[in-house]
């Protein structure tokens, strides 16, 4: 739990939710915030690190979760770690999630459509605009 002594080697996350997005309570949590397996480092050289995660999990080559291609042989802590929160129940993902599915299980949500304090000119340079075409113009129509 937060708080809680074992906190020098864990992170807060998020609470147990299912594909629907809602809330799932858990015996050990119950719908607060689950207490992660991450203890963050400083960012600073994180690009040139072999090893990234407290734990070292972020390691290694590089492979494209949808279509299994290296993209990066060797060095590829940094991409690693991006891809795993994700994925990871603690952090972000509903049980049973897979990276192939992440865009599918935003494509009809509202971009900050739960957010409560949107600053005006974000809301209305997003509005009326989705996700796909949001990614699109940021990182071209791959």
């Amino acid at each position: 739990m937060p708080g809680d002594a074992d906190d020098v080697h864990a992170s807060a996350g998020v609470p147990a939710h299912g594909a629907d997005g809602l809330h799932v309570a858990i015996a050990t949590f119950g719908v607060a915030p689950q207490t992660g397996t991450r203890r963050a480092l400083s960012a600073i050289d994180a690009a040139y690190s072999p090893l990234l995660f407290w734990d070292g999990r972020a390691c290694g080559s590089f492979i494209d979760p949808q279509s299994g291609q290296v993209l990066i042989a060797q060095g590829g802590a940094l991409e690693n770690q991006s891809l795993q929160p994700l994925l990871n129940v603690d952090e972000m993902s509903p049980s049973g999630a897979f990276a192939a599915t992440i865009g599918a299980r935003i494509a009809d949500r509202d971009p900050l459509g739960l957010a409560t304090e949107v600053p005006a000119g974000l809301a209305a340079w997003i509005t009326g605009r989705s996700y796909t075409k949001l990614f699109a113009e940021a990182f071209g129509a791959g």
